[in-house]
C-alpha cells in the first residue's frame, strides 16, 4: 500500500510546482482522493488479484515450456487479416 501512495504522492510533488491554473483545486482534490484510495484494503486487494495474474500466467507459461511446447500469444483478429462479424 505504501508503494502505490508513494506513486501518487510523487505524482503530487511534481503538479505542485505548477501554477494555479495549471493545477486547480479540483485537480488537487482528485490527487488527495487518489492518494487515499491507494493506501485502501480494496485497492490492495485489487492490486494483489492484478499481481496474481501475472504471476499465474507467467507459472503457466514456464509449465508449458517444460513440457516442451512453444508458448504463442493468442492471435487477435486485428493480427489474423480476418474480418469481424457484424
Amino acid at each position: 500500500m505504501d508503494g502505490n501512495r508513494a506513486v501518487v504522492r510523487a505524482t503530487i510533488l511534481n503538479r505542485e510546482k505548477d501554477d494555479a491554473a495549471t493545477y486547480s483545486i479540483g485537480a488537487a482534490i482528485g490527487d488527495i482522493v487518489d492518494y487515499y484510495n491507494a493506501g485502501t484494503l480494496v485497492r490492495r486487494f485489487t492490486e494483489l488479484q492484478k499481481d496474481t495474474a501475472v504471476k499465474t500466467r507467467e507459472s503457466e507459461d514456464n509449465v508449458i515450456k517444460l513440457k516442451g511446447v512453444p508458448v504463442t500469444q493468442v492471435p487477435l483478429r486485428r493480427n489474423t487479416g480476418l474480418r469481424s462479424r457484424r
